[in-house]
C-alpha cells in the first residue's frame, strides 16, 4: 500500500500504473524482509527495485533517486 500511495501522490503517476508497479515491488520485500538491517538485503532488494521501476515505464535517469526516496520512506515509517 505505502508504495502505490508513494507513486501515485508523491511521483504523480496514474492510479493504475501505481498500483502495478507496487504489485510488482511486493514480492522483492517478502523475499527480503530484513532489508533494513542487513546491508547484503538491501543490496539485492535495490536490484529488484530498479529492475521493477524500469519495467514500469520509469526513467532510467530516475530510478536510482525515486528507489532512495521509496526506501527512505518505507524506513521513517518501520
Amino acid at each position: 500500500f505505502a508504495a502505490a500511495w508513494w507513486l501515485r501522490v508523491q511521483q504523480g503517476l496514474e492510479a493504475q500504473r501505481a498500483r502495478a508497479i507496487a504489485q510488482g515491488l511486493d514480492p522483492l520485500f517478502r523475499q527480503y524482509p530484513h532489508w533494513a538491517g542487513s546491508t547484503q538485503q538491501e543490496r539485492e532488494l535495490r536490484q529488484g527495485l530498479y529492475k521493477a521501476l524500469l519495467q514500469g515505464g520509469v526513467l532510467p535517469k530516475q530510478v536510482v533517486s525515486w528507489a532512495n526516496a521509496l526506501l527512505d520512506l518505507l524506513r521513517r515509517t518501520s
